[in-house]
């Protein structure tokens, strides 16, 4: 159970890396949109407190969204085989046209 706890933490985490990678990307595209056209870039401070709400929105909406997830995949796996795994390699037989079923 802790290997899959440290699972889910490092995806969250990775998850939140993303919030603030894009929270860069964001401004470097605005940034330079700004310079391109001749428009104010803003202020010193534009770019980092951009980056720091971004960052504080990604750790307040990544738990809603990952505790449901790390629920479920526990209970499935107390569970045991869950649909994908009792029913991988089934094959699925379909009647014959033509002939009767029995």
């Amino acid at each position: 159970m802790g290997t899959t706890v440290a699972r889910h933490l490092v995806g969250a985490a990775a998850a939140w890396l993303v919030v603030v990678a894009e929270a860069v990307a964001g401004y470097l595209g605005l940034l330079a949109y700004a310079l391109v056209t001749g428009a104010d870039p803003g202020g010193p401070l534009a770019g980092p407190l951009l980056v720091l709400i971004a960052a504080l929105l990604g750790v307040a909406a990544l738990p809603p969204l990952f505790a449901p997830a790390v629920a479920l995949g526990e209970a499935a796996g107390r569970r045991g085989a869950g649909p994908a795994r009792g029913r991988a390699g089934a094959r699925v037989r379909r009647p014959r046209r033509g002939r009767a079923a029995g």
